[in-house]
């Protein structure tokens, strides 16, 4: 597993009143973390990778917690639900869509998720 870690300027500014956030680049299928909230994790992988979103009583969210997630490899790029929790979408499956698709989950409650976004 490789775990790369930076800081990027959201809002396109030069850094003055700009937010800061992390990327976490991943290459084999990952379990989010606290340091994800509010950044991007980026999953880059040639076959099928995951981000998985932990049950409540593991890593606790604070509600409207807001992780963003791309497929930046070619590998179909999925989030999954650790047990307990449920991921509310509108789309098929929660496949991103294509190689850099974004995908942002809110945590709306406890165990409880929103993904919104580019899901096939």
């Amino acid at each position: 597993m490789v775990a790369v870690r930076g800081v990027v300027a959201r809002n396109g500014g030069s850094g003055a009143g700009s937010s800061i956030g992390t990327v976490n680049v991943q290459s084999d299928n990952y379990v989010l973390s606290m340091s994800d909230a509010g950044g991007l994790v980026s999953l880059n992988k040639a076959s099928a990778i995951s981000a998985t979103v932990p049950n409540n009583s593991t890593t606790a969210f604070l509600v409207g917690t807001q992780i963003n997630v791309m497929q930046y490899g070619v590998g179909v790029a999925s989030i999954v639900a650790a047990g307990g929790v449920t991921i509310r979408y509108t789309s098929l499956s929660l496949n991103l869509g294509a190689q850099y698709a974004i995908v942002t989950l809110i945590k709306i409650a406890t165990n409880e998720w929103v993904a919104v976004g580019q899901l096939s």
